[in-house]
């Protein structure tokens, strides 16, 4: 069952309030909330500490004629009671690119830094939880389930989680439920061709670049500026 906010001018944001990550919490996490947090904690890196750099990849292009979407997007995730953000469109409107443009913008505000998650590879939702164990920087322990050292090392840190093109993988969607009941610094930006029906998902549609009439014209400034850049 959803319900939606007043729709927003260049990109509709509505609310999720879907059944995934409430009632209940699942035996993983009941089991690491009855056996503490180790004192030794798992072996993890953070994705960018305060001291500087960043796990987002490098563009190699300029995003153009975004900027409106960009600041209400990082606005809406910044906000406190904002878990997650899902940036919903079709194929190729440019929800990859938006998305790591708004956690460019929104880096600062977590003192652990984003962790990008490229997703699109995965076939196997089960594979959710090693995906994002790596750019994180958690490793496997004997003899403890993934989902526990990764819940055990993210619920100590304040971090943005971006994670791309989930639309395949959503049999997986309760790995973000518990990672947000658990982890209360983690927020996740999440890509997706659709919501994921996750309890407190804000849903944000993305729109088409701007149509002719408008000056200047991004789509066509596009087009301009990216040749430009090859230039020897």
């Amino acid at each position: 069952m959803r319900s939606k906010q007043s729709p927003r001018p260049g990109g509709r944001v509505g609310r999720s309030a879907g059944r995934r990550g409430e009632g209940a919490r699942p035996p993983a996490l009941a089991r690491v909330r009855a056996a503490g947090h180790p004192t030794e904690g798992p072996a993890v890196r953070p994705a960018r500490g305060p001291a500087g750099g960043t796990a987002l990849p490098a563009q190699t292009t300029r995003l153009i004629g975004r900027e409106r979407e960009i600041a209400r997007v990082r606005d809406l995730l910044l906000q406190p009671e904002v878990r997650l953000v899902t940036l919903i469109g079709p194929p190729g409107i440019g929800k990859t690119r938006l998305a790591l443009a708004v956690a460019e913008a929104a880096m600062d505000a977590f003192a652990d830094g984003v962790a990008f998650v490229p997703l699109a590879p995965l076939r196997n939702p089960g594979l959710v939880v090693s995906a994002i164990a790596g750019p994180v920087g958690v490793r496997e322990l004997g003899g403890q389930p993934l989902l526990e050292t990764l819940v055990a090392a993210l619920s100590r840190r304040h971090l943005l989680l971006v994670l791309d093109n989930f639309e395949h993988l959503l049999a997986a969607t309760d790995v973000v439920a518990d990672l947000l009941a658990a982890c209360p610094g983690l927020k996740v930006l999440a890509t997706s061709r659709a919501a994921l029906h996750v309890y407190g998902e804000h849903e944000y549609s993305v729109p088409p670049l701007a149509l002719p009439g408008l000056h200047p014209l991004p789509a066509v400034k596009a087009l301009v500026d990216r040749p430009a850049e090859f230039r020897p």
